[in-house]
């Protein structure tokens, strides 16, 4: 089990024998690592569901449940709350769903489902791909084409104009483009910058999670 790939080493041995050298089995191996969703997300994954938070829980798992179809429609979510509230499990749940549902077809091979971007992330490495063309085109792509990004975390960056200027260009082809996008976040969208607050709007739901931390109380946890 140890040398399985990530998304396979926390499923149930029944699960994983009926995958073993399925078409499945090598596309969603394949998805995963394109991804850049990170240890985490492959983990077990429940979510508790406290009563305030009742109807933000329904929002994000009709979506879930009809990711296809929103991602071809460019649809998106903007989950926001306090810290630890499930904004990014939720991103986590979403995402592997999308990403299994998709293994068990001929998809185009050459493309990227799903790209995690946590965003305080994402501006150091463009920093650092400043100084290298390749490796900032390939960064480009991934945002700019895979079918479903999540930015992780908007909000929490300490931003220079530049960093803004490029997450907004991120977001403003997105946008311009109908692709999909889920946006995790601990302000409301208000307290974003204007112009990404203004795509954020008009292309994704918006959820709030008000909730304390669910990883305090110990509300996380357990099977997907």
């Amino acid at each position: 089990m140890a040398n399985l790939p990530m998304c396979f080493r926390f499923r149930p041995k029944e699960e994983i024998e009926s995958y073993m050298g399925t078409y499945e089995y090598y596309s969603l191996v394949e998805m995963a690592q394109k991804s850049n969703l990170p240890v985490r997300a492959w983990q077990d994954l429940t979510i508790g569901v406290p009563k305030e938070d009742l109807n933000a829980y329904r929002l994000c798992n009709k979506y879930k449940d009809d990711v296809v179809n929103q991602v071809a429609l460019g649809q998106g979510l903007f989950i926001y709350g306090g810290v630890g509230s499930g904004k990014t499990v939720w991103s986590y749940k979403i995402a592997r769903h999308y990403l299994e549902l998709l293994a068990s077809t001929h998809r185009d091979e050459k493309s990227i489902p799903v790209y995690f971007a946590n965003v305080p992330r994402l501006l150091d490495e463009l920093r650092v791909a400043m100084r290298d063309a390749d490796a900032t085109k390939s960064l480009d792509h991934k945002i700019m084409h895979s079918d479903l990004v999540i930015f992780d975390d908007i909000g929490a960056e300490n931003a220079t104009q530049w960093a803004k200027d490029k997450l907004y260009q991120y977001i403003d082809y997105r946008y311009a483009n109908a692709k999909a996008c889920i946006f995790t976040s601990n302000v409301e969208l208000e307290a974003l910058e204007p112009r990404i607050a203004d795509r954020i709007n008009g292309s994704c739901t918006q959820v709030e999670f008000t909730m304390e931390s669910k990883r305090k109380f110990g509300v996380l946890g357990g099977k997907q």
